[in-house]
């Protein structure tokens, strides 16, 4: 969900940047790229929700097997029982990475490289994708030359000079800021009391 919700605000920022994307064939690139995840993980969701497990393919259902499939008929049974809860996780999806662009933007202003909030949007979206990629351990130096790469692209950071080492010290603040945060939810993980869970009992879907 956090990946659909990046590309396809990425895809909607690099429309309002048309003149931008007219010009530039990466950035091209990246919108094709954003835009496929974005419809391509719409249309697999859509045919999930409609397609119960036991009407897949019978070649994919030998592949996964009988437990396998029993499980997954039960979490497509659940996610179908609540369409309202996934609604309000995917719209609060949208507001805390609209949250997390507004903290990169205002970052980029302290260290004093004043960048436009949509070109931000995208760089952030790009960077933040990147992790996913297996190319390095937990995304650490990926993230940071993606963002570089897209602000680069649109001519906001230059190969060298003050601008370059203000962009390289907000590319660092970014992991940093991260990191922190990751650390502070794990402690409090780590030391707050587990709660009693109730397994909950799937609803008929009828």
């Amino acid at each position: 969900m956090g990946l659909v919700v990046l590309m396809s605000l990425a895809v909607l920022a690099l429309v309002a940047k048309a003149g931008a994307l007219a010009r530039e064939p990466g950035l091209r690139w990246i919108f094709l790229a954003a835009l496929v995840v974005s419809l391509g993980s719409g249309v697999a969701a859509w045919l999930l929700w409609r397609i119960a497990p036991a009407r897949w393919p019978a070649v994919l259902r030998r592949a996964l097997g009988e437990p396998r499939l029993d499980t997954l008929a039960d979490l497509w049974a659940r996610t179908r029982a609540t369409p309202h809860e996934h609604a309000a996780a995917l719209t609060l999806s949208y507001a805390i990475w609209l949250l997390d662009f507004v903290s990169i933007w205002l970052l980029a202003r302290a260290v004093g490289l004043p960048l436009p909030f949509l070109e931000t949007c995208i760089a952030t979206s790009v960077a933040y994708a990147a992790t996913a990629l297996p190319i390095s351990v937990g995304g650490h130096g990926v993230r940071e030359g993606a963002m570089l790469v897209v602000l680069g692209l649109f001519g906001l950071v230059p190969a060298a000079g003050p601008d370059r080492d203000r962009a390289l010290l907000l590319a660092v603040l970014v992991w940093a800021v991260t990191m922190l945060w990751s650390l502070v939810g794990g402690g409090v993980l780590l030391f707050a009391s587990p709660a009693r869970s109730v397994p909950a009992e799937p609803r008929e879907i009828q």
